[in-house]
């Protein structure tokens, strides 16, 4: 496992999840070196995964956001194996790593977002990663987020909850806290449309999406890496967030 430590202010930051699904292991390693070299460059924060072989389970994917798929994996065919990742994960951009063209041919009837041939190259992995990206942010809803010394874009559903901090505000997601200079006010107008971010207390903003428990006196939220943290909520709010959960959980279902 790769975890990108790179951070860049004014780029774009979130947690990117990569996948690359190949049994060679030169070329997984090339993937893996210039996937990382793209995004300490690019400033977002990435995950790389290396998988040589699922044994023929594939709920794993549903975890990825972009795929690195060798054709050439052994005891299963190129367009099977996209298949079945596409099967499990539908929004995965996968970038086909082929040998010839037939290969090509055959994953674009399925569908992949890109391409590569063997040995890949620094610039063509760049390239494909970069639009991979751009088709990403095309898919998630984001907000800009604005402090003293950056300006970041933040997926609205890795945003937890949002508080006040020295008559400023501080954004916590699934995996980090930014503080900002938007007023929670501001935060809320802009995020008004999700009809999932709710007050649970004059100073709290919550995202319904990572709610695990509540009661008259506090909110219990799942973070990234699987704990949780409690934040208050007021008697005076309680009824309206607990109407906007129930709403927000059928609607989900």
């Amino acid at each position: 496992m790769f975890k990108g430590i790179c951070h860049i202010f004014g780029g774009m930051v979130t947690l990117v999840h990569i996948l690359i699904y190949s049994d060679d292991r030169n070329t997984a390693g090339l993937l893996a070196a210039y996937t990382e070299r793209f995004f300490c460059n690019n400033g977002t924060k990435y995950d790389i995964k290396i998988i040589f072989d699922t044994h023929g389970d594939f709920s794993c994917i549903k975890r990825f956001h972009i795929a690195f798929v060798d054709m050439d994996t052994q005891g299963i065919s190129g367009t099977e194996l996209l298949a079945k990742m596409k099967q499990a994960n539908p929004s995965l951009l996968p970038i086909l790593v082929a040998d010839t063209d037939q290969q090509l041919d055959d994953a674009i009837k399925i569908g992949v977002l890109g391409y590569l041939s063997k040995p890949p190259k620094q610039t063509r992995v760049a390239k494909n990663l970069d639009y991979a990206l751009r088709e990403y942010y095309s898919q998630h809803h984001t907000v800009i987020a604005t402090s003293d010394h950056h300006t970041i874009r933040i997926p609205t559903e890795e945003i937890v909850y949002i508080t006040t901090a020295n008559r400023k505000t501080r954004v916590r997601t699934v995996h980090n806290d930014f503080p900002c200079e938007e007023s929670l006010a501001q935060w809320y107008e802009n995020l008004a449309e999700q009809q999932r971010f709710v007050y649970s207390h004059t100073s709290y903003l919550v995202n319904l999406e990572h709610v695990v428990h509540f009661d008259k006196s506090e909110v219990t939220v799942r973070l990234g890496d699987g704990s949780l943290e409690n934040i208050y909520m007021s008697q005076r709010k309680y009824s309206a967030f607990k109407a906007a959960f129930l709403e927000y959980s059928k609607n989900a279902r």
